[in-house]
């Protein structure tokens, strides 16, 4: 299946510094899992939601760079706060 932004965006989202993630989910999505979500600054971002909490979250940084950025959860996924994370280049983070 092949998903439009508009809907990968709904999942995950990169506004400028922030990374906004499920902001476009209800209640009533429980239990969503994507894997691999590609942004341009060389970030890829995984994530399990079962039963209404988020199981794992996972950022993984391709580029070489160090990227700093707030993770920001919609508080409906009950697990992880707003927080900032620095992601070190080549590097993966399991929040």
């Amino acid at each position: 299946m092949v998903l439009k932004r508009s809907m990968i965006d709904s999942f995950c989202r990169d506004e400028k510094k922030e990374i906004k993630i499920l902001y476009d989910f209800d209640k009533q999505w429980k239990n969503v899992e994507f894997k691999n979500i590609r942004f341009s600054n060389g970030l890829v971002i995984s994530a399990k939601v079962c039963r209404g909490r988020i199981r794992y979250l996972k950022i993984k940084n391709t580029s070489k760079e160090n990227i700093t950025r707030i993770i920001d959860v919609n508080p409906l996924y009950k697990g992880i706060k707003k927080q900032a994370v620095n992601i070190h280049g080549l590097s993966v983070i399991m929040l």
